[in-house]
């Protein structure tokens, strides 16, 4: 009955994400359509002749009907064709493989930092209800989640970096310390090639950045845990628990704390597209190599199609990550099926 119930919701929300990707792709498209101007003309200004730019035009594809453009972009979208930039010799496809890798682990760093402060502030809050760290708590909370994550960032350079001497202003490694490429991911390429070196210099430059990202969406956990944790301390089986005389550690740890953490899953997938968002701005301040720097290097010189490329990317992950929370959620609380 449970196994059933859950193909059934995953055969359901796999229907809906068809119509949302349609939409999403939609968007980008038109968006692109109703920027002003040619997009190659846009990009090459006057450095082409007119012969070269109908060239261009039509090796794109821009001269066709725009109801051709639309299927000749949705096909090419979901068959991994991103288009071909006109400022890079890459496809958009090399650019991702190439850049999103640095993205992805930063934005894994600053998932756990925020989930690591969050929980555990939030926890403790929720359980020292209205005492000094619990004010303490929220109001870190709340600076942190309002502050502008730009503004973060250039602080922590300031002071960590310029005034301290701690961490580096920017990029992913120093000289000579960058891995071996086997993946991508500096620290994982790092541990497989056995180079300590590398390993320190990567997560020496992933603190800062990685932190500033994470405490923005640190202080959304701690309220979220908080309010959570004060419900589920209130919960008849946890007054049971008590009752039964259960301690107050295994009340809190393995009865509130653990039920408290089930919204949690949700949450951290709609923030996950968020973070992308964010990883944007920390990877233009942090001159950090990643997806979001290579799609602000595309809007600087206006090539739209780059853009459009790296967008449709973005907007299949987040549908896809999405989905994939939705579907955890639903195998850790059965009601949700239903």
């Amino acid at each position: 009955m449970g196994g059933g119930s859950l193909r059934r919701y995953v055969l359901m929300r796999i229907a809906l994400t068809v119509p949302m990707l349609l939409i999403l792709l939609t968007i980008v498209f038109l968006l692109l359509r109703v920027a002003p101007g040619d997009p190659i003309a846009a990009t090459m200004g006057d450095r082409i002749s007119a012969e070269e730019l109908e060239s261009r035009r039509a090796a794109a594809g821009l001269d066709e009907p725009l109801l051709v453009q639309y299927g000749t972009y949705l096909f090419n979208a979901l068959t991994g064709d991103f288009g071909d930039p006109v400022t890079d010799r890459r496809t958009t496809t090399g650019v991702v493989a190439d850049t999103f890798p640095a993205t992805l682990e930063l934005t894994a760093f600053a998932m756990l930092v925020a989930l690591v402060l969050g929980i555990g502030v939030g926890a403790l809050s929720g359980r020292l209800r209205d005492t000094p760290f619990d004010v303490g708590g929220r109001l870190f909370g709340i600076i942190v989640y309002a502050a502008p994550i730009f503004w973060v960032g250039l602080l922590g350079q300031l002071f960590f970096s310029v005034r301290l001497g701690w961490f580096p202003t920017g990029g992913r490694a120093t000289g000579f310390d960058a891995p071996n490429h086997v993946t991508g991911f500096y620290v994982l390429d790092s541990i497989l090639t056995l180079d300590p070196s590398a390993l320190w210099s990567s997560i020496h430059h992933l603190i800062l950045p990685g932190t500033t990202l994470g405490l923005v969406f640190a202080g959304i956990f701690m309220r979220f845990v908080r309010v959570n944790m004060l419900q589920t301390l209130r919960a008849d089986y946890v007054e049971s628990a008590r009752a039964r005389g259960v301690g107050e550690r295994p009340v809190v740890f393995h009865h509130a704390l653990k039920n408290a953490l089930v919204p949690v899953v949700t949450v951290v997938g709609l923030q996950f597209a968020l973070l992308l968002g964010g990883s944007i701005l920390t990877e233009r301040v942090f001159s950090w190599p990643g997806l979001g720097l290579a799609l602000i290097d595309f809007l600087g010189a206006r090539d739209y199609v780059g853009v459009q490329g790296i967008v449709t990317f973005l907007a299949l992950v987040v549908v896809i990550v999405s989905l994939l929370i939705d579907i955890a959620s639903a195998l850790i609380d059965p009601r949700i099926r239903h």
